[in-house]
Protein backbone atom coordinates (compact mmCIF):
# COMPACT_ATOMS: atom_id res chain seq x y z
CA UNK A 1 0.00 0.00 0.00
CA UNK A 2 1.33 3.35 -0.96
CA UNK A 3 2.24 6.08 1.53
CA UNK A 4 1.62 9.53 1.31
CA UNK A 5 3.09 12.27 3.08
CA UNK A 6 1.27 15.94 3.42
CA UNK A 7 1.51 18.69 5.02
CA UNK A 8 -0.91 21.93 5.76
CA UNK A 9 -1.11 25.21 7.86
CA UNK A 10 -3.94 25.95 10.30
CA UNK A 11 -3.24 27.47 13.12
CA UNK A 12 -3.15 25.76 16.69
CA UNK A 13 -3.55 26.61 20.77
CA UNK A 14 -1.07 24.03 22.73
CA UNK A 15 -1.13 23.88 26.12
CA UNK A 16 1.73 22.41 28.06
CA UNK A 17 1.57 21.77 31.98
CA UNK A 18 5.04 21.27 32.80
CA UNK A 19 7.52 20.62 36.18
CA UNK A 20 10.66 22.09 35.92
CA UNK A 21 12.99 24.88 38.10
CA UNK A 22 13.84 27.77 37.09
CA UNK A 23 17.55 27.30 38.19
CA UNK A 24 17.22 23.86 35.79
CA UNK A 25 15.35 25.81 32.78
CA UNK A 26 18.48 28.98 33.21
CA UNK A 27 21.34 26.15 33.39
CA UNK A 28 19.49 23.89 30.27
CA UNK A 29 19.41 27.10 28.42
CA UNK A 30 23.34 27.85 28.36
CA UNK A 31 24.36 24.35 28.24
CA UNK A 32 22.10 23.94 24.65
CA UNK A 33 22.78 27.63 23.34
CA UNK A 34 19.37 28.13 22.80
CA UNK A 35 19.89 31.80 23.79
CA UNK A 36 21.86 34.57 22.56
CA UNK A 37 21.41 38.17 23.86
CA UNK A 38 23.42 41.28 24.02
CA UNK A 39 26.07 41.29 26.30
CA UNK A 40 27.94 44.62 26.71
CA UNK A 41 25.97 46.11 24.09
CA UNK A 42 27.32 43.50 21.54
CA UNK A 43 25.70 39.97 20.43
CA UNK A 44 26.85 36.84 22.76
CA UNK A 45 25.96 33.78 24.54
CA UNK A 46 24.32 34.48 27.73
CA UNK A 47 26.79 32.68 30.21
CA UNK A 48 25.97 33.13 34.07
CA UNK A 49 23.26 30.97 35.31
CA UNK A 50 22.56 33.16 38.01
CA UNK A 51 21.77 36.10 35.81
CA UNK A 52 19.38 34.26 33.42
CA UNK A 53 17.53 32.93 36.35
CA UNK A 54 17.02 36.38 37.75
CA UNK A 55 15.63 37.77 34.44
CA UNK A 56 13.19 34.55 34.41
CA UNK A 57 12.04 35.70 37.49
CA UNK A 58 11.80 39.27 36.27
CA UNK A 59 10.61 38.93 32.58
CA UNK A 60 7.37 37.15 31.86
CA UNK A 61 8.04 37.10 28.04
CA UNK A 62 11.63 35.70 28.70
CA UNK A 63 10.43 32.92 30.59
CA UNK A 64 7.61 31.68 28.58
CA UNK A 65 9.60 32.11 25.63
CA UNK A 66 11.98 29.96 27.10
CA UNK A 67 9.48 27.30 28.29
CA UNK A 68 7.98 27.15 25.00
CA UNK A 69 11.59 25.81 23.71
CA UNK A 70 12.20 23.51 26.13
CA UNK A 71 8.77 21.97 25.73
CA UNK A 72 9.28 21.72 22.21
CA UNK A 73 12.87 20.51 22.67
CA UNK A 74 12.66 17.72 25.54
CA UNK A 75 9.44 16.66 24.33
CA UNK A 76 10.84 15.40 20.77
CA UNK A 77 14.14 14.19 22.96
CA UNK A 78 12.06 12.09 25.05
CA UNK A 79 9.26 10.81 22.64
CA UNK A 80 9.00 7.28 21.78
CA UNK A 81 10.27 5.52 18.69
CA UNK A 82 7.24 5.23 17.52
CA UNK A 83 6.32 8.96 17.85
CA UNK A 84 9.26 10.37 16.48
CA UNK A 85 8.75 7.92 13.26
CA UNK A 86 5.12 9.80 12.63
CA UNK A 87 6.99 13.13 13.70
CA UNK A 88 9.20 12.35 10.28
CA UNK A 89 6.41 11.50 7.84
Amino acid sequence: MPMYKISWTQPATVTATVSVGLDELAQWAIETDVLHGLVDGTAGRVSDPAVLRRALDRNSHLRDALLRIWVMLESDENASPAVRARQRL
